[in-house]
């Protein structure tokens, strides 16, 4: 359906200013629709995958779809947002074929500057749902608030756990040290993000996670779990932490090093990059330049 809806509106566009190359994202059905459209005009496509589209449909030990296959194989170019989804999909590109790990980025110009950080203050945004743990990031954080009374949790985002966590905060009374914000804005995510000091978010199932990289040119020092896409970008012990996913001792591997960075994180701009102690340095001009370079490959191939 969505190749057959896209069809007449591709012929006319492609008739008033040919393109050069089609760029598809997530693979089942974007992707297959954009496999058709390129097939239709004569066009080269390019896909670029996620997260969901690969953990759900590119199962290690499990077949994928035929259609998935064909889709994976078919394109001119793949790019994976994480090497751990690229690993999963290349398998089925068969050699010669263009597959590149290009990174999400982020807008520099929306991260506030000169915010006035708060010590011992922990930070953790996503959808209130299972996979993201906030539930473990509570019990992590209470552990913390235990030996500093001046420890903060601000959780923001929203979702089907938001009850559940609400009265677990108040079974451990930390209705003083723990907000519960509901959602927000993205330009007030990203100003508490600089007023804080800690990201946390051990979750598992995520291709990349945007939400790292925001924190950590907010100058926060992150926390994201092993074996997950943010693996490409924090190195643990050097500018961020990895943990298992959901691990409540979390706090445990993190906690002294964050009370002894606390209030020594600073961030720096210079010609658009990123110069911090998390050392955040993945910008949306470098994630033009590999998506520009990957979409060239392709359309020469056209």
């Amino acid at each position: 359906p969505m190749y057959r809806a896209a069809l007449p509106i591709a012929r006319k566009l492609h008739d008033e200013k040919p393109f050069d190359v089609i760029h598809a994202h997530m693979l089942p059905r974007e992707g297959h629709a954009g496999r058709l459209l390129g097939r239709a005009l004569g066009v080269p496509v390019a896909l670029t995958v996620h997260g969901t589209d690969v953990f759900h449909y590119f199962i290690p030990g499990q077949t994928p779809w035929k259609r998935n296959i064909e889709t994976a194989q078919n394109v001119d170019a793949l790019m994976a947002v994480s090497s751990l989804l690229l690993s999963r999909v290349a398998p089925y590109r068969g050699e010669g074929k263009i597959s590149r790990v290009v990174q999400n980025g982020i807008d520099l110009s929306l991260v506030p500057e000169n915010e006035a950080r708060r010590p011992r203050s922990v930070i953790s945004v996503g959808t209130l749902k299972a996979r993201k743990c906030m539930d473990k990031t509570l019990e992590a954080f209470e552990r913390l608030a235990d030996e500093y009374e001046d420890a903060t949790l601000t959780i923001v985002g929203i979702g089907e756990m938001e009850a559940q966590l609400k009265a677990r905060i108040a079974e451990l009374r930390l209705q003083e040290s723990v907000t519960l914000t509901g959602g927000l804005p993205h330009e007030e995510v990203l100003r508490r993000m600089a007023r804080s000091d800690l990201f946390v978010l051990p979750s598992w199932g995520e291709g990349y996670g945007i939400v790292y990289i925001e924190a950590m040119a907010a100058g926060c020092i992150a926390v994201g779990a092993e074996n997950e896409g943010i693996a490409d970008t924090i190195t643990d012990g050097e500018n961020g932490f990895l943990v298992p996913a959901a691990d409540t001792d979390a706090g445990r591997a993190f906690r002294d090093q964050f009370i002894g960075m606390s209030g020594t994180v600073s961030v720096t701009k210079d010609g658009g990059e990123v110069d911090a102690l998390t050392g955040a340095t993945i910008t949306s001009r470098a994630v033009c330049t590999g998506v520009s370079a990957a979409l060239a490959c392709a359309a020469n191939l056209g």
